[in-house]
C-alpha cells in the first residue's frame, strides 16, 4: 500500500489483515514531502525523464519499485501525480498500479485521473458517475467491489424505537468551501425542522471538527 496521507493507513488494518491471513506479503508507506525525498536518498534513477520539474517524482517512483518490487501497488488517492511514474516503473517488473476508491466516485473535475491499471470503486453509482466523467486521462478497468472500509462482520441493526439520520459530511477544497458551507446551512436548516429525529454527524478523516 502506498499511502498519500498518513491517516490512510490506519483505515486499511482490516484489509491489510485479510489480505496478510490469505497469504499475501503486504507491505506500507507513506509518500514523504519532496524535501524529505531528496534528504533521505529515496531516489533511484530510471532510463525515463519526462521534465526536470517532475524528475524527483519520477525517480522516487522508481525507488519504490526496486525497493519493493511489488506485483501490485494499491493507492487510494487518485489525484495525485505520482500515478503516471509508478504506473511506467512497475509496469517494467510486470507488476500493476491498483486504485482503491475510499469513498463514492463522483462526475466532478476531483476524478479525471484514470492512470491505473484497475480502479476499484463501491458499486454501480460510481461507475455510472465515471461514465458521465466527460474528461478522463487515462484508460483503466473498473472494478465494483464494496468498501474495505467496512467489515463483512459488521451488522446493524434497525433501531425502530428513534428515528435516527446519520450525516457522513466530505471533504472539499478550499476552493469550493462556499459549497460545503451552502450545504451544511441547508442540512441544519432541514435537522432543526425535523423534531421527531435525532441528527448525527460524521465528519471527514481531513475536516476541522469544530
Amino acid at each position: 500500500f502506498l499511502y498519500t496521507w498518513a491517516g490512510e493507513a490506519e483505515r486499511t488494518g482490516n484489509l491489510s489483515a485479510a489480505l496478510q491471513m490469505s497469504g499475501l506479503n503486504v507491505g506500507q508507506e507513506s509518500v514523504p514531502g519532496f524535501v524529505d525525498i531528496v534528504r533521505k536518498r529515496l531516489l533511484s534513477s530510471t532510463a525515463r525523464i519526462s521534465s526536470f520539474e517532475n524528475c524527483i517524482t519520477e525517480y522516487y517512483a522508481a525507488y519504490i519499485v526496486r525497493r519493493y518490487r511489488p506485483k501490485i501497488i494499491a493507492m487510494f488517492d487518485d489525484g495525485t501525480p505520482h500515478t503516471i511514474y509508478l504506473k511506467h516503473e512497475v509496469e517494467k517488473i510486470g507488476g500493476k498500479l491498483v486504485h482503491i476508491a475510499h469513498g463514492i466516485t463522483g462526475d466532478s473535475a476531483s476524478f479525471t485521473n484514470f492512470l491505473f491499471h484497475y480502479y476499484f470503486v463501491f458499486g454501480q453509482s460510481s461507475v455510472e458517475a465515471i461514465l458521465r466523467q466527460k474528461t478522463r486521462f487515462g484508460t483503466t478497468k473498473l472494478v465494483r467491489t464494496g468498501s474495505y472500509l467496512i467489515s463483512p462482520d459488521d451488522t446493524l441493526p434497525v433501531n425502530t424505537q428513534r428515528k435516527t439520520v446519520l450525516f457522513c459530511s466530505t471533504w472539499l477544497p478550499v476552493s469550493v468551501k462556499d459549497i460545503l458551507l451552502r450545504n451544511m446551512t441547508l442540512f441544519a436548516e432541514w435537522a432543526r425542522a425535523q423534531k421527531d429525529y435525532d441528527v448525527l454527524i460524521k465528519h471527514h478523516p481531513l475536516e476541522d471538527n469544530s
